[in-house]
């Protein structure tokens, strides 16, 4: 619970919250000028709150608050991600069925990938787009370079049974 007297006022709770908010963005988010954005962006949406008195849990209600500011940041770039995708650029020689096949198939990828949790969809963006070295996402991360190695092993196994299975489905 925040330990602090009226008046609240955005700045105060601002500066009151933010080492542990920065605390949790660093645990969710890897990349620091992600974490200064989602911070300028939580001090925005704060400065709309009119009715602080009537809110409880001021800590819970800012987490809750940074929260939803961090899966709307994933969401986008999943969603950036797979748009980035161009299925007019598949082969011209495809056949109808192959492209329906392959459009499907991104669909059920893009599918996973949003239902996956922000850490994984950290570590999706770090390997795959960012090309970081496993190593370095594990240090980063203050995890085993195991754990980074089979958790992207785990979800590319997802991936590939989803392609196949939409292939033999056709």
């Amino acid at each position: 619970m925040i330990s602090m007297q009226p008046p609240y006022t955005a700045e105060r709770i601002y500066q009151h919250c933010m080492p542990l908010m920065q605390q949790h963005l660093a645990k969710k988010v890897a990349c620091s000028e992600t974490r200064k954005d989602l911070s300028q962006e939580l001090y925005l949406k704060l400065m709309l709150v009119e009715n602080w008195h009537s809110i409880g849990n001021i800590n819970a209600y800012v987490t809750t608050m940074l929260n939803n500011l961090i899966i709307d940041f994933y969401r986008k770039s999943s969603k950036e991600l797979v748009d980035d995708v161009d299925l007019d650029s598949l082969k011209a020689d495809t056949c109808p069925e192959q492209y329906v096949g392959q459009h499907l198939a991104i669909e059920k990828i893009q599918q996973l990938l949003n239902k996956q949790k922000p850490e994984m969809k950290d570590l999706i963006w770090r390997a795959k787009i960012n090309g970081d070295s496993c190593r370095n996402i594990a240090c980063d991360k203050g995890r085993s370079l195991s754990w980074v190695e089979k958790s992207l092993a785990n979800l590319q196994s997802k991936c590939r049974q989803l392609i196949l299975g939409s292939q033999h489905n056709d």
